[in-house]
This record gives structure tokens, sequence and C-alpha cells, in this order.
């Protein structure tokens, strides 16, 4: 789906950019963000690193190529 970097990881957030994302590539220009499938899979990920359910982590997507940035950035916390 694109190139995936953890830029933080703790046991309380993570913070993951992906460059070169499929799934927002092709929304460039809409002015809003766009990976909610990668935003699901980001947070899944993190929920089974921190070993609680996924209802138990909230991912938020604050940057995004849909909306003209580098990369999309997506920060995930527990609780």
């Amino acid at each position: 789906y694109g190139v995936l970097k953890v830029e933080k990881l703790t046991d309380r957030e993570m913070v993951a950019r992906v460059y070169d994302s499929i799934e927002c590539s092709v929304f460039k220009g809409s002015g809003e963000p766009r990976g909610a499938l990668t935003r699901g899979i980001i947070a899944g990920v993190a929920a089974a690193v921190w070993g609680v359910p996924p209802k138990g982590v909230r991912a938020e997507e604050v940057a995004c190529i849909a909306k003209g940035d580098p990369y999309c950035e997506y920060r995930v916390r527990r609780g």
C-alpha cells in the first residue's frame, strides 16, 4: 500500500508515516485525508504490538498526500 516508516513507538503512542500511499494517491487534490484503510491497518498493528484489543486504540490521520502533504502520517494512541 506504500512505504511504511515508524517514526515513534512507545508503550502508549505510535507515529507512522506512509510514503507513496496507493490508497491516497488517487485522491490527490481532494483537500482531505483519505487513508481510512491504511489507518485501520496501522491501528490494528499497534493494538497487536501493545497486546490490547483494537477498540483500545485510537488512530488519526494528521497528514495526507491527498491534501498535498509529502506523506501520510498516522498518530495512534492507547486508551
